[in-house]
């Protein structure tokens, strides 16, 4: 199963993608975030091209572990994708991932 991880940001997002047995991932060239037309146009053509059959995109938390306006973000461009592309797409907790 190939997977494509997504980590989102305002001026650009991350991208990998995991290899056809899903042990190695693999970093892609950034997109840019600043049109969200055009970024998810690019994943949903991204998503053909490379046979995706599961996104992953990263769910921010504040400090103390609640939600906030970047999460729920995370969350609306989430479901989008899915409804654009076919592809089912998970949220991934990311609190504390940048100290790891």
């Amino acid at each position: 199963m190939r997977i494509a991880a997504i980590d989102l940001g305002a001026a650009r997002v991350g991208l990998a993608i995991s290899d056809e047995l899903g042990l190695l991932a693999h970093p892609r060239a950034h997109l840019s975030g600043k049109d969200r037309k055009a970024l998810l146009a690019a994943l949903v053509a991204f998503a053909r091209e490379e046979s995706v059959e599961r996104f992953l995109v990263g769910l921010p938390r504040r400090l103390d572990g609640s939600s906030g306006l970047e999460a729920r973000k995370a969350q609306r461009f989430a479901a989008e994708l899915e409804a654009q592309s076919g592809v089912p797409v998970e949220l991934v907790d990311e609190w504390l991932t940048t100290r790891q």
